[in-house]
């Protein structure tokens, strides 16, 4: 196989790196090879970038490009532990009466991807979304092409990066011989199975419970709209009991790990 039908994913979490392997056939995409690194590579939201680090990286890619006989140049980086900051935003141009075309469209982006750099001058863009288009003060469903108008308004979801954490990311993957093809927010990632598994669904809200906090999506006709983590999670349930219930915090987690609650609802029972 040569590399063309390949795509190396790398996921970056707090305790892990994930090295994902795609293969593209007939415009299908799947999972060949999936490789965990179990280390800490996160510590207060910041990438840690160590000869350790590097050396169990460069070490798995080796492995993977053995097994599959090819060179890897490129990678595609999957956030999973990173707060984005994210923008919306909107423009407009009087049309008087003529056709909206492709250039109009181009030229409302590009204002308002100059305006979001120039107000966010130490970050980098990783995702933008077209989420509203009003087409004489009336919304639409999608960019109106060739549609007559007085007036266009065009609205914007900018997805933000500090632009030294990506630099921390392209020299991890520079340190295994990759250049950084892009990134991606896993967030993002775990919307568009919703989008596909929930077809037809303008609005998708998708929260992710984890143990110190809470990650809320927001998505509306297949764009990416909106996102808030919350710096709290489950742990918060386990401090609630073991305050209520006098118990130390072990206790207090192993107690909710070893309830089966669908078995005490059946029964009626408390604890």
């Amino acid at each position: 196989m040569q590399e063309k039908n390949f795509k190396l994913f790398l996921e970056i979490n707090d305790k892990s790196l994930i090295f994902l392997v795609i293969l593209e056939k007939d415009k299908i995409l799947s999972i060949i090879q999936k490789e965990i690194i179990e280390l800490t590579c996160v510590e207060n939201g910041k990438l840690i970038i160590n000869d350790h680090i590097k050396k169990k990286l460069k070490k798995t890619l080796n492995e993977i490009e053995k097994k599959n006989s090819t060179i890897f140049h490129k990678v595609i980086v999957i956030l999973n532990y990173y707060n984005s900051k994210n923008i919306s935003i909107s423009s407009s141009k009087n049309m008087l009466g003529s056709k909206i075309n492709n250039d109009d469209v181009t030229f409302l982006i590009n204002k308002l991807k100059s305006d979001v750099l120039k107000n966010e001058k130490n970050k980098d863009i990783i995702h933008i979304f077209n989420t509203n288009f009003i087409l004489d003060f009336k919304e639409v469903d999608s960019i109106p092409i060739n549609s007559t108008a007085e007036f266009y308004g065009h609205s914007l979801s900018f997805f933000l990066i500090d632009s030294d954490e990506k630099r921390k990311i392209n020299t991890l993957c520079n340190s295994c011989n990759l250049d950084l093809e892009r990134i991606i927010l896993k967030n993002f990632v775990r919307g568009i199975n919703l989008i596909n598994t929930f077809l037809g669904k303008k609005k998708i809200i998708d929260i992710k419970i984890n143990n110190k906090n809470i990650q809320l999506s927001f998505f509306e006709n297949a764009a990416y709209k909106y996102s808030e983590t919350f710096n709290f999670g489950s742990n918060i349930i386990y401090k609630d009991v073991a305050k209520v219930c006098k118990l130390s915090l072990i206790n207090s987690e192993n107690l909710i790990k070893e309830t089966d609650f669908n078995d005490i609802k059946k029964k009626i029972s408390n604890i």
